[in-house]
């Protein structure tokens, strides 16, 4: 079956998730993703690397699952670009490229001539697909950059946890990055497909972490009121039935903001239908507004005695229509028939380490599904087959591999 890009071929010059991960995208939807590696390899191939950028002491793994699924279903290139021929083999490749996509600064790429001015020369068709820290305008568009410093500056921090609290990294940047990577890059596309146009494009983390926070700020943006733009305590939520709350074994979260309709509902599965004519709770104004401090603590009363299967369990539900779900760990997401049966969590025999749980895909096409067909290439895996490809001879390549130009 054909998937939705066969034929769209992309340089990948990417490092990390937010790059990484934009081109994986591309290449699960069928597109030639050849990653562009040094003779070192992309620095998250060390996984013990990738563990120091957050000083987190995780349990061992088998297999490398950072770069494996940031660079799954594409083929892999070893090249010294700082060399004048292995810099000519990236623009032959680049020349027969449909996409350039690439996390490097803009002063190393105008060193090595791979900005897009020089590469637009190579192919006046070129889309220049870049993801950058800061974005490419603005004073501070040369600073370090890591995820969390462009959350922290987003304002994503300081909204999510209890007043008083520290602020909270959600580590949400990088994911969402790679997103608009993949989608800046299809409307580039199709907007060569229109026009036969090239251009040069950038996402960034910075933008990222803005976009994350779409809702809360757009909401701020038109009150600037003070409540939005602090830690919100989950005493003082607007509508207490759309709130969390503790049950005997996990949290469960609600959202049921027809108070009218579902507070006889809730109070009925909670063996408590009195309540439902309780003159506090007669209205929805009421409700969220001088009776809202006692639903919230008459639900965080009650629902501790139970489990949230028994609160809230298929059973109940096939007798009273509710709107609640448990919070699950990754651990109950792991085994959850929703994500499987959708493929957004699949099963993938890996050549090397067997059976393994990846994550899958976000949207299901009839006609062009998606897919895993290969892993992670290992460094330099296909740098003999593409070269050919590129009409180097076995000769060629044997001397490149000799003067460490490629491997």
């Amino acid at each position: 079956m054909q998937a939705a890009l066969d034929g769209i071929r992309i340089v990948d010059l990417t490092e990390w998730m937010y790059g990484s991960l934009g081109t994986r995208y591309l290449a699960d939807m069928g597109a030639d993703v050849i990653k562009v590696e040094s003779l070192q390899g992309d620095p998250s191939r060390d996984l013990k690397a990738v563990r120091r950028r957050t000083q987190k002491k995780l349990p061992d793994c088998k297999w490398n699952y950072y770069f494996e699924c940031n660079n799954r279903n594409k083929r892999g290139v070893a090249l010294d670009i700082k060399a004048e021929d292995g810099r000519q083999i990236l623009y032959k490749l680049v020349e027969a490229a449909d996409v350039f996509a690439t996390t490097y600064d803009m002063r190393t790429l105008r060193e090595l001539g791979l900005d897009y001015d020089s590469l637009s020369k190579v192919n006046g068709k070129l889309i220049y697909a870049r993801s950058s820290g800061w974005g490419p305008n603005g004073p501070d568009v040369d600073k370090p950059v890591l995820d969390a410093l462009t959350e922290a500056r987003a304002g994503n921090m300081s909204r999510i946890g209890e007043p008083g609290q520290p602020p909270v990294y959600t580590a949400t940047g990088e994911p969402t990055a790679a997103i608009d990577l993949a989608y800046a890059t299809m409307m580039a596309l199709f907007h060569r497909l229109r026009s036969g146009e090239g251009q040069e494009v950038d996402v960034s983390l910075f933008g990222a972490n803005i976009l994350f926070e779409n809702y809360n700020l757009e909401v701020y943006m038109g009150t600037e009121a003070e409540v939005m733009a602090n830690q919100i305590a989950r005493k003082a939520a607007g509508n207490p039935l759309f709130n969390m709350y503790p049950t005997k074994d996990r949290w469960v979260y609600m959202c049921m903001m027809q108070t009218d309709r579902w507070w006889p509902n809730l109070v009925k599965a909670m063996g408590k239908p009195e309540l439902a004519t309780d003159p506090r709770f007669e209205s929805h104004q009421k409700m969220c507004g001088e009776s809202r401090s006692d639903a919230i603590n008459i639900l965080d009363e009650v629902l501790p005695a139970k489990t949230a299967e028994e609160w809230f369990g298929e059973d109940v539900r096939k007798e009273i229509e509710l709107i609640v779900t448990p919070i699950n760990s990754y651990a109950d997401l792991y085994d959850d028939p929703q994500a499987s049966d959708n493929d957004y969590i699949v099963e993938y025999e890996h050549p090397s380490f067997g059976k393994m749980k990846l994550m899958g895909f976000p949207a299901q096409f009839t006609e062009t599904p998606p897919a895993i067909k290969i892993p992670a290439p290992k460094l330099g895996e296909h740098t003999q087959e593409i070269l050919a490809e590129l009409g180097y001879s076995r000769d060629d390549v044997g001397e490149f591999i000799e003067r460490n130009i490629v491997l």
